[in-house]
């Protein structure tokens, strides 16, 4: 073999060599949660959560169970987390994020809180919170400033998004929130749907928008830096989608430990968008979205592993029809259509 070619022979070996040594630290470095027990429970009952890469020191995990931050009794090795279950808990996927990765693991199933009544099993008296906005339009619940309450993230029709810090301090009291941070510039009649997740990675909730008319997706940045305090965020981060957006939900598509962004659209185009997640710690960024047509008039969207194969389906709700999106690579998506004969379907 000539001098020259054996030399490009070498290289190319050792750059693919390279190349798989990077692959491996990258699946190393990705926390993955592979069960927890028990898989129900009530408040302040201990969970163990297993799985692999997650943070050897304790205070470097950060859990949420759905809307509430869970506190992270003790980890064995890299493998083990032993966590109790917060207040505000919901029925929603248990995640887990690294914060000297910034990765994000979720649970396959979502956890179930349960409650035993004891004694008044009745609801407290009502209480009404508003900013002076007339039209609301969607409302999420997240515990956005890690003080173990759940805040509300509403959705308002001319564009902006307030949040209501969670100040009640009595379990027996009625419920009480203080001022309303704002979000966001006022505009026509336009405003979607909402979600929270942590995004970057840094083990804070951001909340996630849609705006219709504006055809974009919004990501604020939560950076509040106080347990308990005002909710503060940093400058909006706002991408491209196909128009008139309706619904937002997120989850980790391609198991990265990012969760990405979907996105449904209901009038003209009829189709899902997709951004995948290129997020670091303290950056939001997001890749140009990908479209995957759904057919006529889709209305809402959820995410979540229906066969139990460890990849998240995308179950996109329609006045007549549902369609199963199963999502395998962020490029290479297989549809099921089942076609519905009442008005209504729930699933359970």
């Amino acid at each position: 073999m000539p001098m020259k070619s054996h030399l490009l022979h070498i290289l190319h070996k050792s750059a693919w060599a390279g190349l798989l040594v990077l692959v491996a630290a990258w699946a190393n470095a990705q926390p993955v949660i592979s069960s927890f027990s028990p898989s129900s429970a009530s408040v302040s009952a201990t969970v163990t959560i297993s799985g692999s890469n997650f943070n050897s020191t304790a205070s470097n995990n950060v859990v949420f169970f759905g809307a509430a931050k869970a506190t992270v009794q003790s980890v064995q090795g890299s493998s083990t987390l032993t966590v109790t279950v917060p207040y505000g808990a919901n029925y929603k996927y248990i995640s887990v994020t690294n914060l000297a990765t910034s990765l994000t693991a979720y649970s396959q199933l979502p956890f179930l809180t349960t409650y035993t009544p004891t004694g008044d099993d009745s609801f407290r008296a009502g209480v009404t919170v508003t900013n002076g906005a007339t039209d609301i339009r969607y409302i999420t619940i997240a515990d956005l400033n890690s003080d173990g309450k759940p805040d509300l993230v509403v959705s308002l029709a001319n564009r902006r998004l307030s949040v209501f810090p969670n100040t009640i301090t009595s379990t027996t009291g009625v419920a009480t929130f203080g001022t309303a941070v704002s979000l966001g510039t006022s505009g026509s009649n336009a405003t979607g749907g909402n979600t929270v997740a942590d995004i970057d990675g840094d083990g804070k909730p951001d909340i996630i928008r849609v705006t219709g008319n504006a055809s974009t997706v919004s990501v604020h940045r939560n950076t509040t830096s106080s347990v308990g305090g005002t909710p503060t965020f940093a400058t909006v981060v706002t991408a491209s989608i196909n128009s008139s957006p309706i619904s937002v939900k997120v989850n980790d598509l391609d198991h990265n430990g990012k969760p990405d962004i979907v996105v449904v659209s209901n009038k003209t185009t009829s189709n899902l968008s997709i951004l995948r997640n290129t997020s670091t710690s303290g950056t939001v960024s997001m890749a140009a979205f990908q479209t995957f047509s759904v057919g006529n008039t889709p209305n809402e969207l959820a995410i979540g592993d229906l066969n139990a194969d460890g990849w998240a389906d995308v179950v996109i709700a329609k006045i007549q029809y549902l369609w199963l999106p199963k999502v395998i690579t962020l490029q290479l998506m297989q549809l099921f259509l089942l076609r519905l004969v009442v008005a209504v379907l729930v699933l359970d």
